[in-house]
């Protein structure tokens, strides 16, 4: 097909919802019909009335495909539009976020207590989205809740990172800056009754950037300031990792490790796209319970708008899926890596963390 890149460039950029590539296909034979037309046209004309003529008659019709273009892109915009439910590229908050029920009822009870936790989870599992919506659901009770992030500016200094929190400057000096967050969060709690809940996504950057002493200094302001660190890896592990250390978080952070979704979730997830029956069977068997390749199939479903299902699976496996579990593959530790090959062979994985994720890795991706 000729046209059908240049025009769904062109008209998506009028348009937050893909057209679909069947609407594509047909825009793009009316598209070379005309052109066939208008040379065909322009060519006899000038054979017998000349240039001038030929060229007055083959702007008339694309003139007639430009003004049905732009009637495309009115209605479109006139018209209601159902968004995509599915979004794999960015955090997915309420309404649009399902399952974990256990996970918030253990957050819900570890805030009861002041207990901070270390989640732990692969990427793209789902832990900017937990803790999101957690951020929500705690403010719906009137407390304080700050989210910050490794990816965000901020991440790079001490003084960046404490007064993200507290919005009160601070220097880079450990002791200093660790005054500062105590005297802040004393006042939040003297005036709330509640200690500020801190979640701190991609913690590694944090962990890494961040001097050993102003983490000692945290630890003792655990009940005065609730911490969630999402990461990789338990945070006491990647204190070790940097710092060479033992973390002075040893023992005192819950572990909570962010699985696969639950049973239940995928099911409201995938009736959400009102997917054929062919494509939701896909759904499971490809993408299993893991949220982000569930989000990413059901994207590349509703853009295909009738396309061949098969074709779409194989579009993501070539262009999607490889580098995705490459990710996951290098965050696993030697003895996961040697356990997941050993599956190859027909001999089941019996790490408990490997239970927990339930990653499946092809072979040929690796």
């Amino acid at each position: 097909m000729i046209f059908k890149k240049p025009v769904a460039k062109f008209l998506n950029a009028f348009s937050e919802q893909p057209i679909s590539d069947r609407t594509l296909t047909i825009i793009d034979i009316v598209i070379t019909g005309f052109g066939i037309l208008a040379t065909t046209v322009a060519i006899l004309v000038g054979y017998q009335f000349g240039l001038a003529l030929s060229i007055l008659i083959a702007a008339l019709i694309l003139g007639i495909i430009s003004i049905m273009l732009i009637t495309l892109i009115v209605l479109k915009r006139l018209l209601p539009v159902k968004d995509c439910p599915y979004t794999p590229w960015t955090p997915v908050t309420p309404p649009r976020f399902v399952g974990r029920k256990r996970l918030f009822s253990q957050l819900a009870l570890a805030l009861e207590t002041n207990e901070s936790i270390s989640l732990v989870g692969d990427r793209r599992i789902g832990k900017t989205s937990v803790l999101k919506t957690w951020q929500q659901q705690v403010r719906a009770q009137k407390r304080l809740v700050i989210y910050i992030s490794g990816e965000q500016a901020g991440a790079a200094t001490l003084s960046d990172f404490v007064q993200k929190i507290t919005k009160c400057r601070a220097s880079n000096n450990p002791e200093e800056a660790a005054d500062v967050l105590s005297e802040w969060a004393l006042k939040k709690l003297d005036k709330s009754g509640f200690p500020p809940l801190i979640l701190v996504d991609e913690a590694e950057r944090f962990t890494e950037n961040l001097p050993p002493r102003f983490f000692e200094r945290l630890r003792g302001m655990l009940g005065r300031v609730v911490w969630i660190f999402a990461s990789l890896k338990d945070i006491d592990l990647i204190y070790r990792q940097f710092h060479h250390s033992t973390s002075p978080f040893e023992n005192r952070f819950a572990i909570h490790r962010l699985g696969l979704l639950e049973p239940e979730a995928v099911e409201k997830l995938i009736q959400w796209g009102k997917l054929t029956q062919s494509e939701a069977d896909l759904m499971h068997s490809w993408a299993g319970r893991h949220p982000f390749f569930l989000q990413l199939l059901g994207r590349r479903f509703w853009e295909a708008g009738g396309k061949a299902v098969q074709m779409v699976v194989d579009d993501v496996q070539e262009e999607e899926a490889p580098a995705r579990l490459r990710l996951i593959w290098e965050n696993l530790s030697e003895a996961e890596q040697q356990a997941l090959t050993q599956c190859i062979t027909g001999k089941p994985a019996s790490l408990p963390s490997l239970r927990v994720n339930a990653i499946k890795l092809r072979k040929k991706h690796l």
